[in-house]
């Protein structure tokens, strides 16, 4: 996974989020070269089959093992638009626009701008609830090629 994280980043000078449910983030072994550089997207949790409109985001209730912060949280997959019948996905970003834009900060000619960690800006407007807390117990390590 981190070749492809840092490959991404070298092209195309976005430090991608990773896109993972609560199970995989605790029970695999995240280096801290990946939790410290690449944002954290959680996906599910409680409320996942939910309907729910984007006014109703629910309050944050984890704890995550290695990512000290959760940058967004997609809370439902069964969300409702304005203008759309269908179901959506919806998310929260933990973070203001400037806090955002800092993950996809390119310089003008494409290649990559100098990295400023989100998790290191983003201490104080990250509600406590979405803070890494105790530490799991498994140590599996996750690959690019891992099935999970």
């Amino acid at each position: 996974a981190r070749t492809w994280l840092d490959r991404v980043y070298s092209r195309f000078g976005v430090a991608p989020w990773i896109y993972m449910n609560m199970s995989t983030e605790a029970s695999c072994s995240w280096p801290s070269s990946v939790t410290s550089r690449y944002g954290l997207w959680l996906a599910g949790g409680r409320y996942y089959n939910t309907t729910l409109t984007k006014d109703q985001a629910p309050a944050a209730y984890w704890s995550t093992r290695h990512w000290r912060t959760v940058a967004a949280w997609q809370y439902t997959s069964h969300g409702r638009v304005n203008g759309w019948s269908g179901n959506v996905d919806l998310s929260v970003f933990y973070g203001s626009m400037g806090q955002f834009n800092q993950y996809a900060k390119a310089s003008s000619n494409g290649a990559a701008a100098n990295y400023k960690s989100y998790a290191s800006t983003a201490k104080s407007t990250v509600p406590p609830a979405a803070r890494r807390a105790s530490p799991g117990t498994s140590s599996r390590a996750c690959t690019a090629t891992d099935p999970r």
